[in-house]
């Protein structure tokens, strides 16, 4: 009896080691979500006013820009991506920018990358839908587009997890066509 129960607390540990493996890969990629959302904020802002991130650095020939020390920009503009699917295609090596928890800027070390879309949607109530048919948004609604992003998160984490997300994020063209230098933080 006292083996079989220091088997069943063995796997019990295991199991529960798992599942916290994977629960913090997990939520590592949603909290990526937000830094995602953070940073394309950002980069829209500083590509109306300072042409995108400031260059650091050189890749393979590919200029970077590298972000409080973590953060490793591949694109100093990607605000303006446009991929097929950036849930299907996002990699180690298909990748918008990547997040590094440490300094080390491996690939092998835990990591959170991601890869954008972009598309421009009209603003809801704006006329162009009310003249296409669109009822009830409101004849004072602002008109205009906005830009539609579409985040893909990967996160690498401890023994080989992986967690991937896709958010979707709307950003006002207005609030990035009359940002001034001073927006932009990078």
């Amino acid at each position: 009896i006292g083996i079989m129960a220091t088997r069943s607390t063995i796997t019990e540990l295991m199991v529960s080691g798992n599942d916290k493996v994977h629960k913090q890969t997990f939520y590592q990629a949603d909290g990526g979500t937000e830094l995602a959302q953070h940073l394309l904020f950002n980069n829209s802002i500083c590509t109306t006013t300072s042409g995108g991130f400031e260059k650091t650095g050189t890749i393979d020939g590919n200029d970077i820009a590298t972000l409080k020390g973590t953060i490793l920009i591949k694109d100093l503009i990607f605000s303006e991506m446009l991929t097929a699917d950036p849930f299907a295609n996002i990699s180690d090596t298909n990748r918008s920018f990547a997040y590094y928890p440490d300094a080390t800027l491996s690939d092998t070390a835990p990591h959170t990358n991601f890869l954008n879309t972009s598309e421009s949607v009209p603003i809801e109530g704006s006329p162009r839908q009310m003249d296409s048919g669109y009822e009830l948004l409101g004849a004072g609604a602002p008109s205009g587009t906005a830009r539609l992003y579409s985040v893909a998160a990967q996160h690498h984490g401890a023994d080989n997890s992986k967690s991937r997300l896709m958010v979707r994020w709307r950003l006002d063209n207005f609030i990035i066509s009359n940002a001034v230098k001073s927006d932009c933080k990078y």
